[in-house]
């Protein structure tokens, strides 16, 4: 499945993204999402829901999604619970 690629390699970014930043649970995602690469906004948001819903740096997360005019999906900020 296209969609779970996609969001599988945003996840390891976001990852990636809040270990050089030392960031503690991550619980806002701003994504902006390509409507060029032929995936729901729906269908995204479940995968990345799915993929996170063991992972306990995500257990409070909001994924916000933006649709745009792209052929890329992007990550646009990360907020995070820095108590953690």
């Amino acid at each position: 499945m296209h969609e779970w690629g996609i969001a599988s390699s945003i996840l390891e970014k976001i990852v990636n993204a809040a270990k050089k930043n030392c960031l503690g649970a991550v619980t806002r995602v701003e994504i902006r999402l390509g409507r060029g690469l032929g995936i729901g906004k729906e269908e995204f948001l479940f995968c990345l829901k799915t993929i996170t819903r063991d992972e306990e740096s995500f257990k409070r997360c909001t994924f916000d999604i933006e649709m745009v005019d792209s052929n890329l999906a992007s990550i646009e900020s990360i907020e995070s619970d820095e108590d953690s």
